[in-house]
């Protein structure tokens, strides 16, 4: 999950490649996370923004479970621009993550995300 403060969403990435998008409009119509489990040894329950929308989310928490770190924060860089996949002019925005890889996330292409 990624948090952009400007202009102020979220993202959710998932291993197979396909990815969600909230906007912080949505997720601030949402509760506080209502999951107040213990999360199992060694992993974490997602707060704020994140808790938000995994604590409300039913399919983002199957499909992502617990956190596996806390939080963190970090500068990215990114970049919007548009490529040619597949033979077709495609919005993407370059994200660098906190590991230092950057994912190219294509608004249009429904490959999904995948790091480069």
């Amino acid at each position: 999950m990624v948090w952009r403060s400007q202009p102020d969403d979220f993202w959710i990435l998932l291993n197979d490649g396909s990815f969600f998008y909230y906007h912080s409009t949505t997720v601030t119509e949402f509760s506080d996370n209502p999951i107040d489990d213990t999360p199992p040894s060694g992993l974490f329950s997602p707060v704020s923004g994140f808790g938000r929308v995994w604590g409300n989310t039913n399919m983002i928490q199957d499909r992502i479970g617990w956190g596996l770190a806390p939080e963190q924060g970090y500068d990215a860089q990114m970049q919007h621009n548009q490529a040619i996949i597949n033979g077709t002019i495609t919005q993407v925005i370059y994200m660098s993550l906190p590991d230092g890889s950057t994912i190219e996330l294509p608004l249009n292409d429904k490959e999904g995300w995948r790091r480069i």
